[in-house]
């Protein structure tokens, strides 16, 4: 049986101003708490960020 991952969407933000020091920790702070919120939403951003394959295993570069 074959096992099929749900895709979880990660809002990408965009600045459309100059922020600040302390509104750029607030919208990191945002952004990690967001990835961070499920197993499906971290698994989700370390695919699109190239850690994991589609199978959520690591990918070549970051095998040990």
């Amino acid at each position: 049986m074959a096992h099929t991952a749900e895709r979880t969407r990660i809002q990408k933000t965009r600045t459309p101003t100059p922020r600040t020091a302390v509104t750029e920790l607030e919208a990191m702070r945002a952004s990690i708490k967001q990835v961070t919120s499920s197993k499906r939403a971290a698994k989700a951003f370390l695919r699109g960020a190239g850690v994991l394959d589609k199978q959520g295993r690591l990918t070549k570069p970051y095998r040990p």
